[in-house]
């Protein structure tokens, strides 16, 4: 069903990396209120106009105002095609299909949906005018991330497919942050939970006593025929960004003497006609489609 959907991704030889390492400049950002950290901007010039002459203290202002005013000028007439915003991007409609052999170049004789998923979500939030800068920040962030740093280490370990991240707007401060888990199996994500980092940081948050850091998980178990994804004009996205582990063809061995793994994108284009309905993409075949279009 799934023959001649090309993939959008290029195989890779290295465990995927999801990018969502710690980065202090996007827990700052996300963490404050914005008059908080204009705030903070205008104290900066307040020191800098008392410790330096009028004309050099204003000098990093100026700078900026122009930098920002320049580069929002080049950027508005380059988003069409090249600009920032636009890097990742894949232009039309696509769609996330597990593969169950490596085959590069076209996934063929797969089904949508054929295979089932767990989709764990796991956060934090912080109820305290300061983030993650609070009481116990450094801690559970450092517990957080190196958590991430496991998994993603041995996504065939436990089953990993993808991660996602994302932030809550719920709030004036984006303060809430979220990781979206996509696994294979139940039992990869109780390996998970069961190893010594996790523990680790469970048994922190259980003995701690600070009531200003909450924390959530939710755990889905998706049956096969049960999820579709479809994506326009999007970069790599949650199920779109997950790479499915094989053994790379021919003899070759990693370091520790097992055979190579190469690792194939979920992302295909949908440009078929089936690709286009919701119930095909589901795995619905002909036959459920057609009773429903008799109830219609």
């Amino acid at each position: 069903m799934s023959e001649g959907l090309t993939t959008q991704l290029k195989p890779q030889d290295t465990p995927p990396r999801w990018h969502h390492e710690e980065s202090t400049y996007t827990l700052f950002k996300d963490a404050f209120k914005l008059r908080t950290i204009m705030l903070f901007g205008a104290i900066g010039q307040v020191v800098l106009c008392v410790l330096l002459p009028t004309k050099v203290a204003i000098l990093p202002a100026v700078l900026l105002a122009i930098h920002t005013i320049i580069s929002s000028a080049v950027q508005y007439h380059r988003v069409s095609y090249d600009g920032p915003y636009m890097k990742g991007v894949v232009n039309g409609r696509t769609t996330a299909l597990l593969p169950e052999r490596g085959e590069i170049g076209h996934f063929t004789d797969i089904e949508p949906a054929s295979q089932p998923l767990v989709v764990f979500h796991f956060g934090v939030r912080f109820h305290h005018p300061m983030g993650f800068l609070c009481p116990g920040g450094r801690e559970i962030t450092e517990h957080f991330f190196q958590s991430m740093k496991e998994v993603q280490a041995k996504p065939e370990h436990y089953g990993l497919l993808g991660v996602s991240r994302w932030q809550s707007g719920d709030a004036d401060s984006q303060n809430t942050m979220m990781f979206v888990f996509f696994f294979k199996d139940i039992e990869g994500l109780r390996r998970f939970s069961h190893g010594k980092t996790h523990m680790d940081a469970a048994a922190w948050v259980n003995r701690t006593e600070y009531k200003h850091m909450g924390f959530f998980h939710e755990t889905y178990c998706v049956p096969r025929g049960a999820y579709e994804t479809l994506y326009r004009n999007m970069p790599p996205t949650m199920l779109g960004e997950a790479r499915v582990g094989f053994d790379k063809a021919g003899d070759k061995e990693d370091g520790e003497g097992k055979p190579a793994k190469q690792y194939f994108g979920t992302l295909l284009g949908a440009d078929k006609t089936w690709t286009k309905m919701q119930f095909y993409r589901m795995w619905k075949m002909n036959k459920e489609w057609d009773e429903v279009n008799k109830k219609e």
